[in-house]
C-alpha cells in the first residue's frame, strides 16, 4: 500500500487525464496520493533507520497521525516496524500522555480502530 516507487509511477500521472477526469474520482485520488506522499516523506527516517531515539519515533508517529487517522497495521507498514512492539513501546504511551486519541474512543477494540494526533493541526488537513 505504501510503496515508495508507486508515488512517482507514471500511471498515477494518467489518472487525471482519463475519460472520467470530470468526475469526483480523480480529486479523491489526488488527495489520497498527496496524503500518501506526505506519509512517506514523514516516515522516511524510520524506514531507513532500524533504531531511533524514542522522542524521534514519537514525533514521527504524531506527525503521521496528524495527517489522517491511521490503524496500527498502517503505522506498522509505513514505519517498517512490527505491530506489537510499536503498540507497546509507543502507541500505548502516547495515548496515556494524551498526545494520541482513538478514532472510536467509545469502542477501544473497534475493528477499524485508528489513532489521531490530539492537536490544533488535526483538522487542518
Amino acid at each position: 500500500m505504501f510503496h515508495q516507487k508507486s508515488i512517482g509511477d507514471s500511471r498515477y500521472n494518467r489518472i487525471s487525464s482519463g475519460p472520467d477526469a470530470n468526475n469526483s474520482g480523480p480529486n479523491e485520488n489526488e488527495q489520497t496520493k498527496d496524503h500518501e506522499k506526505m506519509l512517506l516523506d514523514i516516515s522516511e527516517l524510520a524506514r531507513k533507520k532500524k533504531r531511533l531515539q524514542p522522542s524521534e519515533m514519537d514525533e514521527i508517529i504524531l506527525n503521521l497521525c496528524a495527517i489522517k487517522p491511521l490503524t496500527l497495521k498502517e503505522l506498522s507498514e509505513i514505519l517498517n516496524r512490527q505491530m506489537d512492539p510499536l503498540r507497546k513501546k509507543y502507541i500505548s504511551r502516547l495515548l496515556k500522555e494524551g498526545k494520541l486519541e482513538l478514532l472510536y474512543p467509545e469502542q477501544v477494540n473497534h475493528p477499524k480502530q485508528a489513532y489521531m494526533t490530539r492537536s490544533l493541526f488535526t483538522n487542518q488537513h
